[in-house]
């Protein structure tokens, strides 16, 4: 965050994520590997982590950023998910919480 408030000036691309804290600390404590944090869905999508994403976004709003958000939806799959399921529904899910943070307040590719 400190470096949103402090540097926004200096940043010409920003890629949004979310994660789940719990599993995140298993990764860097050793307890879990890194693909199995994945497979277990350490990556979330926007707004549904612990991550404060949109006060990272409102920082850079406030600062006046105008360069690209870049969702990404990190997952591993085991097979062929389901209509409308997936990462494509985690994409969706993110792409709504940034329109809702953004609130029309300015044009964005979508």
């Amino acid at each position: 965050m400190r470096v949103t408030e402090t540097a926004a000036d200096r940043i010409g691309i920003v890629h949004l994520k979310d994660v789940d804290r719990r599993l995140a600390e298993q990764v860097a404590a050793g307890k879990i590997g890194y693909e199995d944090a994945v497979r277990r869905g350490v990556f979330r999508p926007l707004g549904d982590g612990d991550v404060d994403t949109e006060r990272v976004i409102e920082a850079l709003e406030r600062s006046g950023y105008r360069g690209w958000y870049v969702l990404e939806q990190d997952g591993m799959l085991d097979g062929e998910p389901g209509e409308k399921e997936g990462p494509v529904n985690d994409v969706r899910k993110s792409l709504t919480f940034l329109e809702g943070v953004l609130d029309g307040g300015r044009e964005y590719g979508g």
